[in-house]
């Protein structure tokens, strides 16, 4: 009986489900060469002009060139662009352009939705992608499938296997819209491009419910491929973000999808056109009101007097969430959005009565001056409102940020006085309060709370982001109202009578007490402490957040002093330098005052200008080279800043309510080895966060942040499950015979998959909490358990190293460390063949199993490595180590002869280009003209062809710095060698040669 796998689970599963439930074609493999001319091309072009011609009412004729145009696109924005309907061409026998459609968006029904599976796809090396879904011969998804016999962590790994695909077949994913991993049991889902934080779960397949699939990924093939919602999610769904010079392609998750169409749904039936969503920090709520502008304004799919040529006002209540947002609208390519700067500006604009606008401003400009509403007729006050209302205000649809902010008082009423009729959406990041009844009758109708709701933890569960833990420190110093007396006496005891007189006289403060010199020195040498031990190392950053002004400049001067002298004593600097390095090391941000220079003179020293700071201080923050690691904050910076890198807040501020909640969702977003945020209070917040919390409904708040004594919890419960797994494993005292009992242990590959799932997730666990004292009793089998790891991954997966980026680098300096001194680093070490050791394995004393392990991972990593550089060369031996890997897999490899023959192959190729005096891009260039035409000299025949057609990549002048990022550089470079190869007639000028040389030049001469 066949055994089962990804291909019989997953892969069939799912193409059964897409030919059967919606409607889609299968194309058998023995199919692909009819469809294509080379197993290069990843279009079927037979498949694409009928559907241009179709789509069109064109012959297929006319449809060929433009198809054979769209071929040649190479640039996955363009396409974008284009199946939205942004490409005109001007027809045979047609006076004018006109649109041609690609894709038919508006009726989903007309295209032709096709799957297919092991596509072979050659490039930089041959790959072969598990499912590929066709719309009219474009390839715009690929779909990963891994067995669910195997740990979950194999959608991660499945992950990585596309981001490699990516890299070595490009041309797959230039009309790519985005990619699927699955193994039934989970199904992740990410735009093209995107790395693991990239890919989330589609956990909701609104308007249907959970219980009408059976798994994940029927779920997920409904959410994302039924054939309406793949073009709704093409049309309406996916943008290119471009910020810093740097664009990144995102697509909607499943809550902003279902919000945006909620809010469509509104707008064209006959109920309220109102709604208020709720979508918690850190989710993406800004792209989310991009993404309702994209559906609000092209709707395409959906036909309806109430959005043709609506105009869209998206409102802020600050000046810093309106710039992000209008950033990201901007960033995001939305057509023409304007900024109203001024009451006149929006005044003008909402009175003109015109179509089609996108208005971006902020709730202020709405005080508008209106003489007659103090008139002393009511009736001429009547008359004076009916006069603000704007012409046609029923065509405007209303995006409010941090609604529960902007709609009170009397700004909220000139509001709505001026778009009566307006369809009204309110966004907010935080959840509404109880007692807040006016938020909700603006938004919601009756008996409705929220529109949309995505709360904390659901962002959690889905890994938008990161939990939050906190934990409080030096309670000693804590502010307790009730001993606020014995605290005065204890904290102004060596005062003088007349300053603690004048204080009685005033009434002390929290903040009084919070600015408290020795309080402050105490707490910044501990915020030092802690940040060195549990926070730099994994090279993330922290805010701390003071009572007011003047504690932010106490923090800063003692958190300087701290550092100087853990500068001087760790790194050995002299004091200047010292002093020097650690002023760069923290910045105050907070509003300045008008009389800062003569009121309070140390304030003005440490003041950073708001413009310097959204230019300068937050992205040096954010650059996890700059030395800038902590800020230090009252109020500024703890909402609409967004930093990733933020793993830590300190807090010594008695935030409550939304300001608490926004504070610490500065720490939950996600980045590189940040499983948590974490919250340290110095001034007993959390201590009594129900308490804090109190305002908002309690399922609404329900994990904002948890006790850092649940990491200890998980670490307990992640220790447990590995050691039952490994507990027939014999342990001694010798380390070695320890690594080669439990890999005997885990016997299989699929126990292996089980076995790393498990060890992750305990090394993980044991990261979040170290260097607390509480995870001693764990060391031991820390060490036990991570040796094992590179060990396995070399022998069940021939990979050659651990991908340690996940964990905490206090973690992989302690295993790096152990596998030193007990040798066992040895076992994995990995050597080169240009490197003499390579061959200490093939002496007849090697151990055979250990030599098998490492020379069949060694040689894996190095024809990899060698065949993405140059895969004419090298492909044929990446094969054959495949092929033996397989061998040892199944047990008939018993012998290093084959091993050590295939190595002395790779030298002999190698020695092959030296003798000819070929440098590498040279030699691989001739092999390709070998190979379109052999020579009886073979590439040495072909030599001085290939040097005239690699000095056109080596030159400065046709192929200067960055030209690789350059597609008009690259087509002249391909016309060159085309001209080239022409002159000479040589064969496959026309057949693909010419992009082969590209490809290979891609890799040899790209230049930074």
């Amino acid at each position: 009986m066949k055994t089962p796998n990804e291909e019989s689970l997953v892969e069939w599963p799912l193409i059964r489900t897409l030919r059967q439930v919606y409607g889609y074609t299968y194309i058998p493999p023995a199919e692909h060469p009819r469809l294509r001319t080379s197993d290069r091309e990843v279009i079927f072009l037979p498949r694409l002009v009928a559907a241009l011609a179709r789509l069109n009412g064109i012959s297929e004729a006319v449809a060929l060139p433009i198809a054979q145009e769209l071929v040649a696109v190479h640039d996955n924005r363009r396409w974008l662009e284009i199946l939205r309907g942004q490409l005109s061409k001007r027809l045979p026998g047609e006076d004018q352009h006109r649109t041609i459609t690609v894709v038919d968006l508006d009726h989903p029904e007309r295209n032709e939705y096709a799957v297919t599976h092991q596509l072979t796809v050659q490039g930089l090396t041959e790959r072969r992608p598990d499912v590929v879904v066709y719309v009219n011969g474009l390839p715009l998804v690929v779909i990963e499938a891994k067995s669910p016999l195997r740990s979950e962590q194999e959608v991660f790994h499945a992950i990585d296997q596309l981001s490699q695909y990516e890299r070595d077949v490009p041309r797959l994913f230039f009309p790519n819209q985005f990619n699927i991993v699955t193994n039934n049991l989970t199904l992740l889902v990410g735009a093209t491009g995107a790395g693991r934080f990239g890919f989330a779960r589609w956990r909701d397949p609104w308007p249907k419910r959970l219980e009408d699939f059976n798994d994940d990924t029927e779920r997920g093939l409904y959410s994302l491929l039924e054939p309406r919602r793949l073009c709704d999610l093409i049309a309406h769904f996916v943008v290119f973000e471009t910020r810093d010079g740097k664009t990144v392609k995102k697509m909607a998750r499943y809550q902003q999808l279902r919000a945006v169409n909620k809010m469509v749904a509104r707008c064209v039936g006959d109920g309220p056109r109102r709604g208020l969503i709720w979508h918690t920090q850190g989710s993406g709520k800004s792209l989310t009101m991009a993404f309702a502008a994209l559906k609000l304004k092209f709707h395409r799919g959906l036909s309806s007097p109430r959005l043709e040529n609506p105009n869209l006002l998206i409102l802020t209540d600050r000046l810093d969430l309106h710039d992000q947002i209008s950033a990201t609208f901007v960033a995001c390519g939305l057509p023409n959005p304007l900024r109203a700067e001024s009451i006149a500006e929006l005044r003008a604009l909402l009175q003109a009565g015109g179509v089609g606008q996108t208005v971006l401003t902020t709730i202020f400009r709405f005080r508008w001056d209106a003489p007659g509403l103090d008139a002393p007729s009511h009736a001429a006050r009547l008359a004076a409102l009916k006069e603000l209302a704007a012409p046609r205000s029923d065509r405007w649809i209303l995006l409010i940020d941090e609604a529960h902010r902007t709609q009170e008082k009397e700004l909220g009423a000139y509001l709505r006085a001026v778009l009566p009729e307006a369809a009204r959406f309110g966004f907010t990041g935080t959840p509404v309060k109880k007692d807040d009844l006016d938020t909700y009758q603006n938004f919601s109708p009756p008996g409705e709370k929220y529109l949309d709701k995505y709360g904390l933890i659901d962002a959690v569960k889905d890994g938008a982001t990161v939990p939050i833990y906190h934990q409080t420190r030096l309670t000693e110093w804590k502010l307790n109202a009730k001993l606020l007396d014995v605290a005065f006496d204890q904290t102004f005891a060596q005062e003088g009578d007349e300053l603690r007189e004048e204080l009685r006289r005033r009434g002390v403060t929290k903040g009084d007490l919070a600015r408290f010199p020795e309080r402050i020195e105490l707490i910044a040498q501990d915020i030092w402490t802690h940040y060195t031990e549990h926070v730099q190392p994994d090279g993330h950053k922290g805010q701390v957040v003071a009572i007011d002004r003047l504690a932010c400049v106490a923090y800063k001067e003692a958190l300087d002093k701290t550092i100087t002298r853990w500068l001087m004593k760790r790194r050995g600097l002299g004091e200047a330098e010292a002093k020097a390095q650690a002023a760069g090391m923290t910045a105050c941000v907070y509003s300045p005052g008008q009389h800062d220079d003569v009121a309070h003179p140390q304030l003005a020293a440490f003041q950073v200008s708001p413009e310097e700071v959204t230019t300068t201080l937050v992205p040096r923050f954010n650059d996890p080279a700059d030395p800038l690691c902590l800020l230090i904050v009252c109020n500024k910076l703890l909402t609409g800043f967004d930093a990733p890198i933020e793993r830590v807040m300190y807090l010594d501020n008695p935030l409550k309510d939304h300001n608490l909640l926004q504070a610490i969702a500065r720490t939950n977003r996600r980045f590189d080895r940040k499983d948590h945020g974490l919250i340290v209070d110095y001034i007993g917040v959390t201590r009594r966060l129900a308490e804090a919390l109190a305002a908002y409904h309690a399922e609404d708040v329900a994990g904002a942040s948890r006790d850092v004594d649940l990491l200890h919890d998980q670490l307990v419960a992640a220790h447990r499950d590995v050691m039952a797994f490994v507990a027939g494993a014999k342990r001694t005292n010798d380390a070695k015979a320890n690594l080669d009992a439990l890999i005997r242990h885990i016997g299989t590959e699929d126990r292996w998959y089980t076995f790393r799932h498990l060890a992750d997730a305990f090394v993980l666990a044991y990261g979040a909490l170290t260097p607390d004292p509480r995870v001693l009793p764990f060391l031991a089998d820390l060490k036990y358990i991570g040796a094992a790891i590179p060990t396995g991954l070399a022998k069940f997966e021939q990979k050659e190293v651990v991908d340690w980026r996940r964990f905490s680098e206090k973690v992989r300096a302690l295993l790096s460390e152990h596998l030193e001194v007990t040798g066992l680093g040895l076992i994995t070490r990995l050597h080169t063949l240009t490197d003499p050791a390579f061959w200490e394995d093939f002496k007849p004393e090697a151990d055979l199993e250990t030599a098998l392990v490492r020379k069949l991972t060694e040689l894996k990593k190095e024809t990899a490595e060698r065949a993405a550089r140059n895969p004419t060369r090298y492909t044929r031996f990446s094969k054959r180590v495949l092929a033996l890997i397989e061998e040892f897999k199944k047990g008939d490899l018993t012998s290093l002869e084959p091993v050590e023959a295939l190595a002395r192959d790779i030298v002999e190729a190698d020695r092959a280009a030296e003798a000819e005096g070929l440098d590498e891009g040279t030699y691989a260039v001739a092999e390709l003209l070998h190979a379109a035409a052999p020579h009886p000299d073979g590439p040495a025949g072909v030599a001085d062809l290939a040097r005239e057609i690699t000095a056109l990549y080596g030159s400065e002048v046709h192929a200067p710095r960055s030209w690789q990022d350059r597609p008009e550089l690259r087509r002249s470079l391909r016309a060159s060698v085309r001209r080239v190869l022409m002159a000479r007639d040589w064969p496959g000028w026309d057949g693909g040669l010419t992009e082969q040389i590209e490809a290979l030049a891609l890799t040899l001469y790209a230049r930074g």
